[in-house]
């Protein structure tokens, strides 16, 4: 499969038109009429259908190809390209989840499955594909990026939102999304740390405060007791009769 094939996506479901349905007075074939067809027509065919915005047909076609033997991982992406076009998003995770199981290690299919779950609004699923992407391809910009919007917008943690739109920026410098990430990295707060009571900076908070510290005195009342209780070097004579 191609890369960027999220970005080629969103170009398709702009450019491939809308899908309508044929005449009413249009006459129906009385049995199906792919019973015949070769895989590589079917194939062809879905793809002329698909131009001329039929795009359930054009499903059917591409769909019925795969299933005839056609190679999945030249069709695969076509199909998923007219679900996007159709906005048939569940179709089109339905038609790749099979194939990943397959082929667990095709992070390139695994991203756009994220992507079409986060479309779903299913950001817990999103984010377990986007984990298995990285844990194949760790430089990939694309599932960093996508990791970061998970991690800040549904799951609320910044410091790891952070994290990743920094190694987005690393990876991709002038990609696509960098003056949104380079924005966000500057909007991006993190909260500050309270130091639990006893801790070092804890400690350090109170001598700020202008707590003196226990050992201090202890040291003071030390100094004091051993000057009350000083031996005396010279001892007075006893006085002769």
């Amino acid at each position: 499969m191609a890369l960027r094939i999220l970005t080629m996506l969103v170009v398709a479901a702009t450019g491939l038109g809308c899908g309508h349905a044929p005449p009413p007075d249009e006459e129906q074939p009385s049995q199906d009429p792919v019973n015949d067809v070769e895989a590589t027509d079917l194939f062809r065919q879905g793809l002329g259908m698909a131009g001329a915005g039929d795009m359930t047909r054009a499903e059917q076609y591409i769909g019925a190809a795969i299933v005839r033997g056609y190679p999945e991982e030249r069709a695969l992406p076509v199909l998923i390209r007219i679900c996007v076009a159709a906005s048939r998003l569940r179709a089109a995770v339905t038609y790749a989840e099979p194939y990943l199981d397959r082929n667990p290690n095709d992070a390139t299919l695994r991203l756009v499955v994220a992507s079409l779950y986060l479309g779903l609004d299913e950001a817990v699923k999103a984010r377990r594909h986007l984990e298995q992407v990285l844990a194949v391809s760790p430089d990939e910009p694309e599932a960093h990026y996508l990791m970061a919007l998970v991690l800040r917008d549904e799951v609320g943690d910044a410091r790891a939102a952070k994290q990743h739109f920094a190694r987005y920026l690393e990876l991709d410098p002038t990609g696509d999304h960098h003056e949104e990430v380079a924005h966000a990295l500057t909007r991006i707060e993190l909260p500050v740390p309270h130091p639990a009571p006893g801790s070092a900076e804890h400690d350090e908070g109170g001598e700020a405060s202008g707590d003196e510290p226990a050992d201090t005195v202890g040291e003071a009342e030390t100094d004091t007791s051993e000057d009350e209780t000083q031996p005396d070097d010279h001892p007075v004579p006893e006085t002769v009769p």
